[in-house]
């Protein structure tokens, strides 16, 4: 007899958002407080047999990226991705950000954490006046609302699809 992993209840009543997000060219961003999206990133992780992986980790470690090529490099295969605003940080980059997780997504799929917040359909980093700022309309996302849950069979999400 094999032990295997049983999933969740609400695994399968969520069944078609997680496959709608792992289609090639997904892009999503997990939303709201740091450690309840953290938290939340973790559950799917472990959920799709998936680690995040941290942005500010690939990027700085061995040694500093020197070009988009290479940061879309070390971030190949890795959909699950926190620490994003460590990509608003590199001005020696030129990233457009919403342009780079769209070339990362289009062999496969993103998920990750938005850094900032969300205000009549847009996402915004930082403040106008400081050199990471990073401001776009929130189209052709996916956006995950993170909500609390009482009971095992409860789906610890809301998903928006943000049309064209």
């Amino acid at each position: 007899m094999s032990l295997g992993v049983v999933p969740l209840p609400w695994v399968t009543m969520a069944a078609p958002a997680l496959s709608s997000m792992q289609q090639p060219g997904s892009l999503a961003f997990i939303l709201g407080p740091h450690q309840t999206a953290r938290d939340l990133l973790q559950i799917l992780g472990d959920t799709l047999g998936l680690v995040p992986v941290s942005v500010t980790a690939l990027i700085l470690g061995p040694t500093a990226v020197a070009s988009a090529e290479e940061l879309h490099q070390r971030l190949a295969g890795h959909p699950l991705f926190y620490d994003l605003e460590s990509l608003c940080w590199q001005p020696w980059l030129r990233l457009d950000l919403l342009r780079s997780l769209r070339i990362q997504a289009r062999d496969s799929w993103v998920l990750a954490i938005w850094p900032g917040t969300y205000t009549g359909k847009r996402l915004v980093f930082s403040e106008p006046s400081r050199p990471d700022y990073v401001e776009f309309e929130a189209r052709e996302l996916t956006l995950i609302h993170p909500i609390p849950t009482r009971f095992p069979d409860e789906v610890p999400f809301i998903l928006e699809r943000m049309p064209t």
